[in-house]
């Protein structure tokens, strides 16, 4: 309890309702639970020196060659700017190459041998991630959400 709070509830027009029974504050719960399996991932995949994020630009680019900055974000069904980001950690620790060719306006990325090496690593990794029955929230089982 926070301040007389009960846990999984937020003030509402001056009094203290649940989430799950306040209309206007259901949407919290998919984004929590998504925080949640990420934190969770993230944990799991710590071993082998990746976070979620990381993981899964590496797996993106596994099963093929190249792809272009704007292709894989794409894929990836993220912004540019964020793979951007993303990828930034992954060329700097060298498991991917990002290069120019042609008209140097885009640049292709592709997986190295270290990243290939760094992904098998991350998957056994992970896995141990998958066989967990629930995530946890702030004490809270997601499996009663």
């Amino acid at each position: 309890m926070l301040d007389g709070i009960p846990p999984g509830t937020r003030r509402y027009s001056a009094r203290f309702v649940p989430r799950a029974q306040n209309p206007s504050l259901r949407w919290i719960l998919p984004i929590e639970t998504a925080r949640a399996i990420t934190r969770a991932h993230d944990s799991a995949l710590a071993p082998a020196g990746l976070e979620a994020t990381q993981f899964t630009v590496l797996a993106a680019l596994a099963d093929a060659e190249t792809f272009t900055m704007t292709q894989l974000a794409d894929r990836l069904l993220m912004d540019r700017t964020t793979l951007t980001r993303n990828v930034r950690p992954l060329v700097r620790d060298g498991y991917l190459r990002v290069h120019a060719r042609g008209d140097q306006r885009r640049r292709f990325v592709e997986l190295s041998g270290r990243g290939r090496r760094k992904l098998r690593a991350a998957f056994r990794s992970g896995a141990r991630c998958s066989g967990k029955r629930s995530v946890r929230s702030r004490g809270r089982d997601s499996s009663n959400w």
